[in-house]
């Protein structure tokens, strides 16, 4: 025998709405044959019981047979309880928190998918925000439309506006990984990188000749030991004039085709870096980002975040990785390729990669991203289509009982994959908590929000000199996070 204690907390506006819903709840557990009792002289016990702090603190349990007993405890449920994990919502199934540590994982890489609005970024900014004040790691962002620029705000990050005239600029070929890396490694990754950014500026594939040249000027530009580039770190127009010296014809090709990105109007990649990239949260924000820069813009930014995660791994420190609407770097061949091998390279230097993405059909068929997809142990799966979700199903190998939870639910619910294991959650925010209105993206939600703010502001306008003066000394959370 065990000993068995079922505590319930109704809460109600006045005393008569609470007695009601006594009389209902007792009414309803009656007929499941359960029987409650008010807890006379023990309600303040009863509440602290109840909160999931694993801890009792009423007097009063009843003596039961383990057969009974097992009716109360849901045994077919996976839970996922990590003492020094983050939250991930609350278990549908058995309304536990669900805890978990991404770095105990064999892969901690990861993708969240759901439709447009299903919460895939709330879901992100939740866990950047737990990770930035529980630990010491560091999150990079990939932004494709501005809608991180607040978060970084709020806490303190560092936005990076890739978009011409921002006056923001970051240099390719800047040397921050030289002291972690060996210099011929490091020369070959920059190789391979300008042969990235030619291709994207030609528009197709470069030639081997072309390749030849371009690996010749990364050599020159950085010298045959690579030291005396420590105390300046070369920038696209030394590359540019070392090529201007070279005899080839294809060296001439090419050195023209540059021009336009170092001389010319776009040339915001040919300068010092003038940002910090350096901050504990660095947001790189894309949706400025114009046609002709688009493809060398991402190249450029994935070898920063690339250095950077080398960096943080020589130092002992780990990096989260959040690239939003991932399916942008699916539809380019060198961006995609330069994806798959950050997140290969990742779990060896501490780093945790995390995709975002509305339809699974548009990536699966992209081979570097359906990889990807396989080598990821955390996956969080919101709202699906029939379509995605029936693929998912077969990819994943998920039932058709558990894919019941992608379907229609509502926005922060679904099934979380972590391991071996899938968990059905619920990981919705309050909608006037502080936090929902710091990460909501829904347009129109933040313009009622705002509408508010200014009938607010009338109303404070026509009242007296005192009270006016109050108010506005203590302006409320919603208006400090919309603007």
């Amino acid at each position: 025998m065990f000993y068995l204690g079922i505590y319930a907390v109704l809460t109600a506006e006045s005393k008569q709405e609470l007695e009601n819903q006594a009389v209902a709840f007792c009414s309803a557990a009656e007929g499941e044959g359960l029987r409650f009792a008010p807890a006379i002289l023990e309600q303040i016990e009863t509440v602290n019981t109840a909160l999931p702090t694993g801890a009792r603190f009423c007097t009063r349990m009843s003596p039961v047979f383990t057969q009974p007993l097992a009716a109360f405890a849901p045994f077919v449920v996976h839970e996922l309880s990590h003492p020094d994990g983050l939250f991930y919502g609350i278990n549908q199934i058995s309304k536990n928190i669900l805890s978990g540590n991404r770095k105990k994982l064999q892969n901690g890489n990861g993708f969240i998918l759901g439709v447009s609005g299903g919460g895939k970024g709330m879901e992100a900014k939740q866990e950047m925000v737990q990770v930035l004040l529980r630990t010491e790691d560091e999150v990079l962002v990939i932004d494709p439309q501005n809608e991180y620029r607040d978060i970084a705000k709020y806490m303190g990050g560092q936005f990076v506006d890739f978009g011409s005239g921002r006056g923001h600029n970051i240099n390719p070929l800047d040397t921050d990984t030289l002291e972690y890396m060996d210099p011929r490694a490091f020369v070959t990754d920059k190789t391979e990188l300008m042969c990235g950014i030619f291709s994207q500026i030609l528009g197709g594939e470069i030639t081997a000749q072309e390749k030849s040249v371009i690996g010749r000027c990364v050599r020159l530009v950085y010298g045959q030991t690579v030291k005396h580039v420590k105390k300046r770190a070369p920038t696209l127009n030394d590359y540019y004039t070392v090529m201007q010296s070279q005899p080839e014809e294809q060296a001439y090709d090419l050195q023209l085709a540059l021009e336009l990105f170092v001389t010319g109007a776009l040339n915001m990649f040919a300068q010092p870096t003038n940002v910090n990239v350096n901050n504990r949260f660095v947001v790189y924000g894309t949706a400025d980002l114009g046609q002709e820069q688009s493809g060398i813009g991402m190249l450029i930014m994935l070898e920063s975040i690339r250095a950077r995660i080398a960096r943080n791994a020589k130092r002992g420190k780990a990096t989260w990785l959040y690239i939003d609407e991932l399916h942008n770097l699916a539809y380019q061949e060198y961006a995609a390729r330069y994806l798959e091998k950050i997140w290969k390279e990742v779990r060896k230097m501490g780093g945790l990669c995390t995709g975002m993405t509305q339809n699974i059909v548009d990536i699966l068929p992209t081979k570097q991203i359906e990889t990807m997809l396989y080598n990821s142990e955390y996956i969080s799966l919101l709202n699906q289509a029939d379509a995605e979700a029936e693929i998912l199903g077969q990819v994943l190998g998920i039932s058709d009982p558990l894919l019941a939870y992608v379907h229609n639910s509502e926005r922060g619910c679904g099934l979380l994959k972590f391991g071996d294991v899938f968990i059905p959650k619920d990981n919705r925010l309050p909608k006037d908590s502080v936090m929902y209105q710091l990460f909501n993206t829904d347009f129109h939600e933040i313009q009622a929000a705002r509408k508010r703010k200014k009938e607010l502001k009338a109303a404070v306008e026509r009242m007296p000199n005192d009270v006016r003066q109050v108010i506005e000394d203590s302006p409320t959370e919603g208006e400090k996070v919309y603007p």
